[in-house]
């Protein structure tokens, strides 16, 4: 197997985030019909916690490069944004770009959208002992809409909740479902165990790629991933050995753009204090910026790699750089009550290379999952509130 060069982040000659495939056939899931579309992710670790990613619609094909970082909360270098700021400003633009759609089929002249959301965590117990566990609390939702003078409150929360009802990243957080897990040592299947097992086989991204990702040509919005500055006050910072829960949230917030139609999702830790945000933009269509579901697909895929990092640091595991493999199928299916999206179990492959022994790699996938906040948000119970209103100036 060749071994690829990592270039650190803060090193690259290329953005953040770049188109690395143009699209070669139409979307199987615009967001004014139904229809299905599956997302494939694929993860290389640069080095701590830096780390690239692609995601690739399989419908069209289109592909983006995308990086995530972590910031002081733990240790980062936030060269970029963290794993869970790429899944909240998909959940977040998702919901954004429904509720657009269906304010528009309900005839409600829209003059102006913006949408706050904020999903709660804590974490609890020892990382180092691999007793960790992510916790998962409180999605909320705030839903400000400007619309002609004849729209009245009604009208907007229907909308507004047929919306959220269609959304696949929404029924990702609200209907629990346990992933699909695989695990390969130095090339070879092992059991993970305590998992769900995937029936499929997938190849290792170091082999599938092997020289350094380049972008296309294409035209795409200059600033899809833009950093901000923080409150410039102390924060939070996670523990590895820690028995005490230390809750926070994930806030994502922002507008419709009406005029191309884009959304531009600012995502940060209110709790984390001086810590960067981010502002990720989307594009329904994938071709100025990466789809909101693209952006919650990788996310979810990030930060379990993220979780792997952590703890093969902190056990000072002989392995090399861990990657991984994720895909999952979204549907949107019309009903005689409204649309209904959905999104299925994530199937996520991981991949470690290095010199330890199927006894002591089978458990960390199992210990990554437990800890990773996406995977915990998909396989609870979450309680969602909803707040919808006009718009005033």
């Amino acid at each position: 197997m060749s071994i690829r060069s990592s270039v650190p982040l803060e090193a690259s000659p290329y953005p953040t985030a770049f188109p690395l495939a143009a699209a070669t056939a139409p979307q199987g899931l615009p967001y004014s019909e139904a229809g299905s579309d599956t997302y494939r992710c694929e993860i290389i670790g640069i080095g701590h916690f830096q780390k690239e990613g692609l995601v690739r619609e399989i419908s069209s094909g289109r592909t983006w490069r995308l990086s995530a970082d972590e910031g002081k909360y733990l240790r980062g270098t936030d060269m970029a944004p963290a794993p869970l700021m790429h899944w909240g400003a998909g959940l977040h633009a998702d919901a954004v770009l429904r509720i657009a759609a269906r304010a528009r089929e309900h005839g409600l002249a829209l003059r102006g959208l913006f949408v706050r959301v904020r999903q709660g965590f804590a974490s609890k117990g020892s990382f180092v002992k691999g007793e960790a566990v992510g916790l998962v609390y409180g999605l909320s939702w705030q839903v400000d809409l400007d619309a002609d003078a004849d729209a009245d409150a009604g009208t907007i929360a229907r909308a507004v909740r047929e919306a959220l009802a269609a959304s696949p990243a929404v029924d990702a957080m609200l209907t629990p479902r346990e992933g699909h897990f695989a695990l390969y040592l130095n090339g070879r299947p092992v059991e993970a165990e305590g998992l769900h097992p995937s029936a499929n086989r997938e190849t290792d991204p170091l082999a599938a790629h092997a020289s350094a990702f380049v972008p296309t040509d294409e035209a795409a919005h200059p600033d899809i991933l833009a950093r901000l500055p923080g409150t410039g006050t102390a924060g939070m910072v996670l523990q590895n050995d820690s028995t005490a829960s230390v809750g926070w949230h994930m806030q994502a917030e922002g507008a419709l753009d009406l005029a191309t139609g884009l959304v531009h999702s600012t995502v940060g830790f209110p709790e984390a204090g001086a810590a960067s945000r981010w502002t990720l933009v989307s594009d329904g269509s994938g071709r100025l910026a990466p789809t909101p579901l693209a952006y919650f697909s990788v996310g979810t895929a990030f930060c379990y790699h993220t979780q792997f990092c952590r703890y093969i640091d902190v056990r000072r595991l002989p392995l090399a750089s861990t990657t991984l493999v994720q895909t999952t199928r979204y549907t949107v299916a019309a009903g005689a009550e409204g649309a209904r999206g959905t999104a299925s179990a994530f199937d996520t492959h991981v991949f470690l290379n290095g010199d330890i022994d199927e006894s002591a790699a089978a458990p960390l996938p199992l210990v990554a999952a437990r800890t990773c906040y996406a995977h915990r948000a998909m396989e609870t119970a979450v309680e969602m509130k909803v707040e919808a209103g006009r718009a005033t100036a």
